[in-house]
């Protein structure tokens, strides 16, 4: 997920995931997370988001 110019936060249920020092978060697809398909908070509004298995 690639973020505005600014760090940010991605709340995922009760895991919280930062940006990196590209302000990028790389979130992977975790089993527990798609099966419970959790409500997901963003600090900021994403500049793109894409899904990767990487």
């Amino acid at each position: 997920m690639g973020a505005s110019s600014r760090p940010a936060q991605l709340t995922v249920g009760s895991k919280v995931f930062n940006t990196d020092a590209k302000n990028q978060i790389k979130l992977k697809p975790y089993p527990v997370l798609l099966k419970d398909n959790p409500a997901m908070v963003l600090s900021e509004r994403p500049f793109e988001a894409e899904l990767s298995d990487e």
